[in-house]
């Protein structure tokens, strides 16, 4: 998850990964180009090769696609969900909402899993970073098969698809120029919250999920004294990669 700015030197999430001392193979997207074509025709083809590689040479390899999409992840998620309901129950109060970024469908499914299996009563609100028209990388029957597939790997019976579709409210207008890409709505999101509390949102996911809460309050989606919960999922070391961000350069 990280902006591509076309600099040479590592910054944000590359940098961290440079500091940690990680292994990155970078596969920049050329003008135009989806990202899944890149994907499916060099990301994932390079990966299976380097699989081989490290397994010739007597390493274990675990592959998590993109968004670290992976039956551990789904599980994580899950128990972030478990997490939020028992934190919330020791505060002494239940959400009405929980808003989070979606992007390559990690939480949504966990969360629409979560609230199944228990019988929750958050209204779950997912603001896309990422079209989830039918013919993309993502949509919503993947998410409805990710919902079904933690409900096997639990042992229990899954739900219908009509009743995972029923607990999908995907907005998809804060998406911006494309993925990845600052908005500007996402850019007013990262300092109004920075202003207000001194917690700091990323360009790439959280600003454009928090900007779409903030247009749900105002647009009166989220009743006054609402109790609402969002998920900060990270990329705030994103901020450091693209200088409209501070605006030194407008978005």
């Amino acid at each position: 998850m990280s902006l591509y700015t076309g600099r040479s030197e590592p910054v944000g999430n590359l940098l961290l990964n440079k500091v940690m001392g990680i292994e990155v193979h970078c596969f920049p997207r050329k003008p135009g180009e989806s990202q899944e074509k890149v994907w499916d025709q060099t990301l994932y083809p390079a990966v299976e090769v380097r699989k081989t590689q490290l397994e010739a040479d007597g390493h274990k390899v675990l592959i998590a696609a993109a968004g670290a999409i992976h039956p551990s992840g789904l599980a994580a998620h899950l128990l972030t969900y478990k997490e939020i309901s028992e934190q919330s129950h020791a505060l002494g109060f239940t959400p009405d909402y929980l808003y989070h970024t979606t992007g390559t469908g990690g939480v949504l499914p966990a969360f629409v899993a979560g609230k199944l299996l228990t019988g929750g009563s958050p209204r779950i609100r997912s603001i896309a970073i990422s079209s989830y028209r039918p013919d993309n990388y993502i949509h919503h029957g993947i998410i409805v098969e990710r919902v079904k597939a933690i409900h096997g790997s639990l042992g229990q019976v899954p739900p219908t698809e009509d009743a995972i579709v029923a607990e999908m409210d995907i907005d998809q207008r804060f998406i911006g120029p494309d993925y990845a890409v600052p908005s500007v709505e996402g850019t007013a999101a990262i300092r109004e919250l920075a202003a207000s509390d001194a917690v700091f949102l990323g360009p790439v996911c959280t600003a454009k999920g928090f900007a779409g809460l903030l247009t749900h309050i105002r647009e009166g989606k989220v009743s006054v004294g609402s109790k609402v919960v969002f998920l900060h999922t990270g990329d705030t070391s994103n901020l450091f990669e693209d200088p409209r961000i501070t605006g030194i350069i407008s978005a």
